[in-house]
Protein backbone atom coordinates (compact mmCIF):
# COMPACT_ATOMS: atom_id res chain seq x y z
CA UNK A 1 0.00 0.00 0.00
CA UNK A 2 1.04 3.67 -0.58
CA UNK A 3 -0.17 6.84 1.24
CA UNK A 4 -0.30 10.21 -0.56
CA UNK A 5 2.04 11.86 1.09
CA UNK A 6 5.13 9.23 -0.23
CA UNK A 7 4.20 11.60 -3.60
CA UNK A 8 4.13 15.07 -2.20
CA UNK A 9 7.55 16.86 -2.42
CA UNK A 10 8.74 14.13 -5.26
CA UNK A 11 10.19 16.35 -8.27
CA UNK A 12 8.58 16.10 -11.67
CA UNK A 13 10.59 14.99 -14.73
CA UNK A 14 9.53 15.53 -18.32
CA UNK A 15 10.00 11.71 -19.74
CA UNK A 16 11.14 13.28 -23.15
CA UNK A 17 13.94 16.03 -21.96
CA UNK A 18 14.50 14.84 -18.38
CA UNK A 19 13.82 18.73 -17.87
CA UNK A 20 11.96 19.12 -13.86
CA UNK A 21 8.87 20.64 -14.43
CA UNK A 22 8.68 21.52 -10.36
CA UNK A 23 7.72 19.34 -7.69
CA UNK A 24 4.02 17.57 -6.45
CA UNK A 25 2.39 19.97 -3.91
CA UNK A 26 -1.15 17.93 -3.55
CA UNK A 27 -2.36 14.30 -4.83
CA UNK A 28 -6.04 14.58 -6.62
CA UNK A 29 -8.35 12.06 -6.75
CA UNK A 30 -11.84 10.87 -6.38
CA UNK A 31 -13.42 9.19 -3.91
CA UNK A 32 -16.41 7.72 -5.36
CA UNK A 33 -14.38 6.14 -8.15
CA UNK A 34 -11.37 5.36 -6.43
CA UNK A 35 -8.82 6.54 -8.32
CA UNK A 36 -6.38 9.70 -8.84
CA UNK A 37 -7.32 12.23 -11.28
CA UNK A 38 -3.93 13.93 -11.07
CA UNK A 39 -1.45 15.47 -9.02
CA UNK A 40 -1.07 19.70 -8.07
CA UNK A 41 2.62 20.62 -9.62
CA UNK A 42 4.28 23.61 -8.20
CA UNK A 43 6.46 25.05 -10.91
CA UNK A 44 9.85 26.31 -10.47
CA UNK A 45 10.60 29.71 -11.40
CA UNK A 46 10.40 33.49 -10.75
CA UNK A 47 7.07 33.38 -10.17
CA UNK A 48 6.07 29.52 -9.08
CA UNK A 49 2.58 28.67 -10.00
CA UNK A 50 0.47 25.60 -9.49
CA UNK A 51 -0.59 23.14 -12.50
CA UNK A 52 -2.22 20.45 -12.41
CA UNK A 53 -1.19 17.07 -14.52
CA UNK A 54 -3.36 14.55 -15.04
CA UNK A 55 -2.69 10.95 -14.16
CA UNK A 56 -3.16 9.40 -17.59
CA UNK A 57 0.15 11.31 -18.27
CA UNK A 58 1.85 10.68 -15.02
CA UNK A 59 4.64 7.08 -14.35
CA UNK A 60 5.54 7.00 -10.75
CA UNK A 61 9.23 5.94 -10.34
CA UNK A 62 11.15 5.29 -7.34
CA UNK A 63 12.63 8.39 -6.87
CA UNK A 64 10.62 11.01 -9.02
CA UNK A 65 7.59 11.32 -11.15
CA UNK A 66 7.79 10.88 -14.61
CA UNK A 67 5.48 12.66 -17.28
CA UNK A 68 4.61 12.08 -20.91
CA UNK A 69 3.71 15.49 -22.07
CA UNK A 70 4.47 19.49 -20.81
CA UNK A 71 1.28 20.23 -21.86
CA UNK A 72 -0.32 20.28 -18.57
CA UNK A 73 -1.79 23.64 -17.79
CA UNK A 74 -5.07 23.29 -19.34
CA UNK A 75 -6.39 20.04 -17.51
CA UNK A 76 -10.02 20.17 -15.73
CA UNK A 77 -11.25 17.90 -13.26
CA UNK A 78 -14.74 17.22 -12.22
CA UNK A 79 -16.71 18.20 -9.35
CA UNK A 80 -16.15 15.09 -7.34
CA UNK A 81 -12.00 16.03 -7.09
CA UNK A 82 -10.71 16.24 -4.09
CA UNK A 83 -7.37 16.84 -3.17
CA UNK A 84 -5.73 14.93 0.25
CA UNK A 85 -4.59 18.57 1.98
CA UNK A 86 -7.65 18.66 1.90
CA UNK A 87 -8.95 15.85 4.19
CA UNK A 88 -6.17 15.10 6.29
CA UNK A 89 -7.10 15.67 10.10
CA UNK A 90 -10.80 15.77 8.99
CA UNK A 91 -12.96 13.80 11.58
CA UNK A 92 -13.96 10.02 10.80
CA UNK A 93 -17.14 9.22 12.30
CA UNK A 94 -18.69 6.15 12.63
CA UNK A 95 -22.92 5.92 12.11
CA UNK A 96 -23.92 6.41 15.04
CA UNK A 97 -21.29 9.78 15.32
CA UNK A 98 -18.70 8.76 17.72
CA UNK A 99 -15.64 9.77 16.87
CA UNK A 100 -12.68 7.05 16.17
CA UNK A 101 -10.17 9.31 15.38
CA UNK A 102 -8.57 11.79 12.27
CA UNK A 103 -7.77 10.96 8.73
CA UNK A 104 -3.73 10.70 7.96
CA UNK A 105 -3.05 9.99 4.88
CA UNK A 106 -5.48 8.55 2.16
CA UNK A 107 -4.33 5.07 1.43
CA UNK A 108 -3.45 3.67 -2.45
CA UNK A 109 -2.97 0.32 -3.97
CA UNK A 110 0.94 -0.72 -4.80
CA UNK A 111 0.33 0.50 -8.35
CA UNK A 112 -1.14 3.81 -7.16
CA UNK A 113 -4.80 2.89 -9.80
CA UNK A 114 -7.19 2.45 -6.90
CA UNK A 115 -8.15 3.95 -3.27
CA UNK A 116 -7.50 1.59 -0.91
CA UNK A 117 -8.49 4.24 2.44
CA UNK A 118 -7.60 5.89 4.60
CA UNK A 119 -5.10 5.75 7.36
CA UNK A 120 -6.75 6.64 10.80
CA UNK A 121 -4.46 8.90 13.50
CA UNK A 122 -6.07 8.47 16.93
CA UNK A 123 -3.41 11.42 18.10
CA UNK A 124 0.15 11.56 18.85
CA UNK A 125 0.68 9.23 21.66
CA UNK A 126 -1.45 5.98 20.52
CA UNK A 127 -0.01 6.68 17.08
CA UNK A 128 3.39 6.60 18.88
CA UNK A 129 2.58 3.25 20.77
CA UNK A 130 0.11 1.78 18.43
CA UNK A 131 0.68 2.86 15.39
CA UNK A 132 -1.59 4.28 12.66
CA UNK A 133 -4.75 1.68 11.68
CA UNK A 134 -5.88 1.83 8.33
CA UNK A 135 -9.86 1.81 7.33
CA UNK A 136 -10.63 -0.31 4.15
CA UNK A 137 -12.93 1.43 1.72
CA UNK A 138 -15.45 -1.48 2.53
CA UNK A 139 -15.62 0.00 5.68
CA UNK A 140 -16.18 3.11 4.53
CA UNK A 141 -20.16 4.28 4.28
CA UNK A 142 -19.40 8.71 3.14
CA UNK A 143 -16.44 9.84 2.17
CA UNK A 144 -16.60 13.73 1.97
CA UNK A 145 -14.49 16.44 2.26
CA UNK A 146 -15.20 17.60 5.81
CA UNK A 147 -15.11 13.69 6.96
CA UNK A 148 -15.52 10.23 6.52
CA UNK A 149 -18.08 8.16 8.38
CA UNK A 150 -16.93 4.45 8.57
CA UNK A 151 -19.30 1.72 9.96
CA UNK A 152 -20.61 0.94 13.31
CA UNK A 153 -17.58 1.08 16.01
CA UNK A 154 -14.61 0.21 14.70
CA UNK A 155 -12.56 -3.15 15.93
CA UNK A 156 -9.68 -4.68 15.23
CA UNK A 157 -10.36 -7.32 12.89
CA UNK A 158 -11.81 -4.54 10.29
CA UNK A 159 -8.50 -2.45 10.36
CA UNK A 160 -5.41 -3.20 9.22
CA UNK A 161 -2.27 -1.91 11.08
CA UNK A 162 0.31 -0.10 8.92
Amino acid sequence: MNVGRKLVGRPVILQETGAKVGRIKDVIYDPNERRILGLKVEQDGLWPRVVLVPWYLVRVDNDAVLVESDNISEARLGTEASAISELVGAPVVTETGQQVGNVADVVFTKSWDKVEGVELSEGVIPDFIDGRNIVLQDNIVAWGKDGIVVHGALVPEQEEKR
